[in-house]
């Protein structure tokens, strides 16, 4: 796997546009990253993920996986995990779809993590991705970041993240014990 890191701002050609672009701190990736077998993580990951929910309705281009990510990741964060957004923008001719999650680093590997689950009447902000199925998530590459804003800056899609997007996520109650969730 080939991982570009950047600490300090780089020069790119984007795929997309085929302009320099420069890129702030954050990643590139060439190639899937390795997926974590750490059951432990993946399960206190997917319990801080089902304590939150949004409270606004998935609409595509007002709140769909860009903003929905971002919450995610900035949930994680708080909570100390080592989460990055990932996004994949592709040009409106491409038969690929463009997609934003989250990934977050677990011993060197990655629990790839689904924002929008809330759409298909999940009670929860997000779920780990099982691994036969993260092949969705996993194209032959990706941008990984810390620094959404900026790079969607990049695509003219920054201004998504300047809304209060935090003040959809909403914490949902404890179960009672021996009921399901």
């Amino acid at each position: 796997m080939l991982i570009h890191e950047y600490n300090q701002p780089t020069d790119i050609i984007c795929h997309i546009t085929c302009k320099v672009a420069t890129l702030r701190a954050g990643r590139l990736l060439r190639a899937k990253p390795p997926l974590t077998n750490n059951t432990t993580a993946i399960h206190d990951i997917d319990k801080a993920l089902a304590s939150h929910n949004f409270d606004t309705p998935y609409c595509i281009g007002e709140f769909d996986c860009l903003e929905s990510s971002y919450a995610v990741f900035t949930l994680l964060r708080a909570q100390g995990y080592d989460a990055y957004v990932m996004y994949r923008i592709v040009p409106s001719w491409s038969s690929e779809e463009s997609h934003a999650w989250v990934v977050v680093k677990v011993d060197g590997a990655y629990a790839v993590i689904e924002t929008t689950l809330w759409n298909f009447g999940v009670d929860a902000i997000g779920g780990v991705v099982i691994p036969e199925d993260v092949n969705v998530y996993h194209t032959d590459s990706g941008y990984m970041t810390t620094e959404p804003k900026e790079y969607l800056d990049q695509y003219g899609f920054g201004y998504r993240l300047e809304k209060d997007i935090m003040g959809h996520v909403k914490a949902l109650a404890e179960p009672t014990p021996g009921s399901p969730r």
